[in-house]
């Protein structure tokens, strides 16, 4: 991979994760199902909000996961844009 092509991934992984972070500001910290005025306004039921922790403990670890690759990714991504020469394998 060249020099340009390892310049427009990181370019891409930098674009996706400043979007993906602006969407997350969106969003209330925390379980926002639980809050009473959240709970009024989208008229959640007892079996929604628990379906909603149910999904939100099933998605902790891949989330976990995710993001302890993508930093993983962005150190290899950056050690290679670092080197005087790329590799072109």
């Amino acid at each position: 991979m060249n020099r340009r092509s390892l310049n427009r991934a990181a370019m891409v992984v930098m674009a996706l994760l400043v979007t993906a972070a602006a969407y997350a500001q969106q969003l209330p910290p925390g379980k926002w199902w639980r809050r009473p005025e959240v709970v009024k306004k989208l008229v959640l039921s007892s079996e929604q909000q628990d379906r909603l922790d149910g999904i939100f403990r099933d998605a902790a670890d891949e989330l976990i996961d995710a993001r302890a690759d993508a930093e993983k990714g962005a150190i290899t991504l950056r050690a290679e844009l670092d080197r005087p020469t790329l590799d072109k394998q």
